[in-house]
């Protein structure tokens, strides 16, 4: 508070692979009191990222969870109250019982979830594994995009990877059709950023897992071998 230190960062890497994990947590500032907040944590995995790089650079995707293969905000189960936006604290002495919940925060909920799955690509699949990808998703995950998530279950070789390759596309399809569906309404004009974004991520999807998908029975458009995105 005193050097106006804006966010606490803990980060650890693996220097044999590539791969790190980033803690951080910061504090915002209102007429001279700081309110804490929520410890978010960042698993990078190199292998994926850089697996998608190349194809989601040239459909013109932008990575949208800024080079994080999976998220978690960890939210306090106890002292919930020294964590609301609503409290702020002022003085060093006001501070410490803060500091003891952040502490205790850490050694409850954020060393364990980077021990559980950083550098345990499997553990991340399965934990992928249990989620819907609804917009309702439980919101201490900010969980991989569609192709990303499908990505890791092939990549992990995944027992029911193709099953879930299935439902991921068609809840991709349903997002392009979703989108499309207000272009036809006039809600959105069909050269709308977001509309081409949906599009190309869906055509980003079906090239990456086209022969998979053509093994599940879909009929898959090579538009790429025509030089189309």
């Amino acid at each position: 508070m005193t050097h106006a230190v804006k966010t606490y960062v803990f980060r650890k890497s693996n220097v044999s692979n590539g791969n790190h994990a980033l803690m951080a947590s910061g504090y915002c500032v209102y007429s001279n009191r700081y309110g804490i907040e929520p410890f978010s944590v960042r698993l990078y995995f190199k292998e994926v990222e850089k697996g998608l790089d190349e194809l989601l650079l040239r459909y013109g995707v932008i990575n949208e969870e800024s080079k994080t293969t999976i998220s978690k905000v960890c939210m306090p189960e106890k002292h919930k109250d020294l964590f609301s936006p609503n409290y702020f604290v002022s003085t060093v002495e006001e501070f410490q019982p803060v500091r003891a919940a952040m502490q205790e925060l850490i050694d409850e909920k954020v060393f364990p979830f980077i021990d559980k799955y950083n550098d345990h690509l499997e553990n991340v699949a399965e934990l992928l594994m249990g989620l819907d990808f609804n917009d309702n998703i439980d919101y201490q995950y900010l969980y991989p995009s569609l192709i990303k998530s499908a990505y890791i279950f092939k990549m992990t070789g995944h027992a029911r990877y193709k099953e879930r390759l299935a439902y991921l596309y068609g809840k991709s399809i349903a997002e392009e059709k979703n989108i499309q569906r207000d272009v036809a309404l006039g809600k959105v004009s069909a050269g709308h950023p977001l509309v081409l974004k949906i599009a190309h991520k869906l055509h980003a999807f079906e090239e990456l897992f086209c022969e998979d998908l053509e093994a599940c029975g879909y009929k898959i458009d090579h538009r790429w071998e025509r030089g189309e995105t």
